[in-house]
């Protein structure tokens, strides 16, 4: 991981106080010349 995209990732965060009800799922997109990665992450840890 670049230092840009450490970055983004911290400035994308939402802070855990602003929406407790909701589910914390973080949708991430990472893509080269040679293929795309898409992840979707439980962050509560809740999942199936």
């Amino acid at each position: 991981m670049t230092q840009q995209d450490t970055e983004r990732n911290h400035r994308d965060a939402v802070p855990p106080s602003a929406a407790p009800a909701a589910p914390r799922i973080a949708h991430l997109t990472r893509s080269t010349d040679e293929s795309t990665v898409e992840v979707e992450l439980d962050r509560d840890g809740s999942g199936d």
